[in-house]
């Protein structure tokens, strides 16, 4: 009888467990079934997410191009009415002149110079056009020799001779190129063709490094006397320069080397007290930057509000207006550690010479490496100082060998 018992309460227990474990299995089939259910439902709403996502982002590009129109458009409309209100004037101030003249000087014959106002005015409605007139994007990969050289290196300051050449400009507009001659201690001027014009800042110079235009001006960087001067670009006259003398306090200036300008300030990287000084248009001193965030550098340029440094390592450093660091390239491993200058072609490649490799090496905006040209086959030798022509063409300054420019 006992083990009747036994036996039944054993039947009993494992019937209750049964039901339990059943109805667990049924909880658990049922939270499953509405985790398919949830899970199925935000895959539907994050594909509705991503749908509206792109009809937002469509949507703000018809938006920016609308803008650009409109801009175009209110642009051109600005022009018209300037060139009306140009036209009714010269009207009235002819027929101003012209009854003045019946009543005092009746004997003569008044003739107003209209065609040259009216070719003024076609050229004012030719602005906009100039500035939205894109450079011509070069291939590097038919580059096989200079076009063109000019200006002989050595100890020599006579007319067209060059003692280490450094920074060029291109001016476009006036077809001229100024090039830095460091240790002659002046600026030379010379055509687009490669033909001498003149020269201008012996006296005031002691080694100019990098020239930079601006608004009719020029800006130079002066290595030796540890400031910058600003030159009228189309009289050559000097206007000032900053009032900077050799330390590390704010305001002063040790080994200024690359510089340029953008929306009203300039700045200019310090070669030996690593950091970036930021100057008014008409050099009075504004602020430091990039403080301790440099290691050796001569080369500066802005694009886009923003400062790129290349350090003479080849180590390429972004910095914003607001002096942070936003991203750094690695050296990339063609360089030695002799770069002193780069530029950016129209496609904002980096365009960096490099003396001791005797090259330059054309980078993309991410730092990749596209292409590389060896000068060590032609006269021109190491490097320096490059600028590039709306036209797309380089011009590239050489310390060494006979030539001292090479236009490419």
């Amino acid at each position: 009888m006992a083990s009747f018992l036994r036996d039944n309460t054993a039947g009993s227990n494992e019937n209750v467990f049964m039901k339990i474990r059943k109805r667990i299995e049924e909880k658990f089939d049922s939270i499953i079934q509405k985790v398919v259910e949830r899970r199925e439902a935000l895959i539907v709403q994050l594909e509705l997410l991503e749908r509206e996502y792109e009809t937002q982002v469509l949507k703000m590009e018809e938006i920016e191009s609308s803008k650009q129109e409109m801009e175009q458009l209110f642009t051109t409309l600005k022009l018209e009415t300037a060139k009306k209100s140009l036209r009714k004037s010269i009207t009235e101030l002819n027929e101003e002149i012209e009854k003045s003249s019946k009543v005092e000087y009746p004997e003569l014959s008044f003739v107003c110079e209209t065609n040259d106002l009216e070719w003024r005015i076609s050229e004012l409605g030719k602005l906009g056009e100039a500035k939205n007139k894109e450079f011509v994007v070069r291939k590097y990969d038919n580059i096989s020799k200079p076009v063109k050289t000019f200006g002989k290196n050595g100890n020599n300051s006579g007319k067209g001779k060059f003692n280490e050449p450094r920074g060029v400009l291109v001016d476009d507009k006036n077809n001229r190129i100024f090039i830095a001659d460091m240790d002659n201690n002046r600026i030379q001027v010379w055509s687009i063709n490669g033909d001498y014009i003149s020269e201008f800042g012996k006296g005031t110079h002691d080694r100019p490094w990098e020239i930079v235009l601006c608004d009719n001006a020029l800006y130079i960087s002066d290595f030796a006397k540890h400031c910058v001067t600003k030159w009228c670009s189309s009289t050559l006259s000097f206007m000032t320069q900053t009032k900077t003398t050799k330390g590390r306090n704010e305001g002063q200036l040790d080994g200024p080397a690359g510089l340029d300008i953008d929306s009203g300030e300039v700045f200019v990287v310090e070669y030996r007290n690593n950091r970036i000084s930021v100057f008014d248009v008409n050099l009075c001193f504004k602020r430091i930057m990039a403080f301790k965030m440099i290691n050796t550098s001569h080369c500066l340029r802005i694009r886009s509000n923003t400062i790129y440094i290349v350090e003479m390592t080849g180590i390429i450093k972004l910095f914003s207006k607001a002096d942070q660091l936003m991203r750094t390239i690695g050296k990339n491993r063609c360089f030695s550690n002799s770069i002193f200058h780069f530029n950016f072609d129209s496609a904002n490649n980096f365009l960096i010479t490099d003396v001791d490799k005797n090259s330059l090496f054309i980078l993309s905006p991410e730092g990749e490496l596209i292409h590389s040209i060896c000068f060590k086959d032609w006269k021109p030798n190491s490097p320096f100082g490059i600028d590039v022509s709306r036209e797309g063409k380089l011009v590239v300054t050489f310390p060494e060998g006979s030539a001292a420019v090479g236009i490419f």
